[in-house]
């Protein structure tokens, strides 16, 4: 997790660290958000492909099981949008 001051952009701070985990040879796998899922959730069915059965078990998942090749930095897009941003974007 990389966390950015609030004046430095998503965008931007993308614009910065992917060149820079490419140049080491780091995996990136990039993914929009889906609000409507868990966090723990969503990232293990990113990572993994599938989702265990009990979604309490996502979270441990996450960290104890070995992340598979390519998904050695997950690149979530979106994060700093959140989904009532948007429901108060068409409202108005």
């Amino acid at each position: 997790m990389i966390l950015l001051p609030a004046w430095l952009g998503e965008l931007d701070a993308w614009k910065i660290t992917r060149p820079a985990f490419r140049i080491r040879g780091v995996e990136i796998c990039e993914v929009q958000v889906d609000f409507s899922k868990e966090p723990p959730a969503f990232f293990c069915e990113k990572v993994f492909g599938t989702m265990p059965r009990d979604p309490d078990q996502a979270l441990d998942a996450l960290v104890e099981r070995a992340w598979p090749d390519g998904k050695d930095v997950i690149y979530a897009q979106g994060l700093s949008g959140r989904p009532n941003d948007a429901v108060g974007r068409r409202n108005a």
